[in-house]
């Protein structure tokens, strides 16, 4: 946490501080162009089903190869 107490210092110094907590920083997900891991996989936030199991299983073995 001290790197994060330095660079708050120097930002603060030179501008009006660290943002921390914004709207500007947060990720969006689900839009039609958000892929996983760059890959070809659309990512698609939905509840756990077995539907699901298909996306979840091309992503394990995009990790594993």
């Amino acid at each position: 946490m001290l790197h994060l107490a330095l660079a708050g210092n120097l930002l603060t110094s030179i501008e009006s501080g660290p943002q921390l907590y914004s709207v500007a920083l947060l990720p969006t997900y689900g839009g039609p162009e958000d892929t996983i891991l760059y890959s070809k996989i659309p990512l698609r936030l939905e509840r756990c089903e077995k539907s699901n199991l298909e996306c979840f299983l091309k992503v394990t073995l995009l990790l594993v190869s």
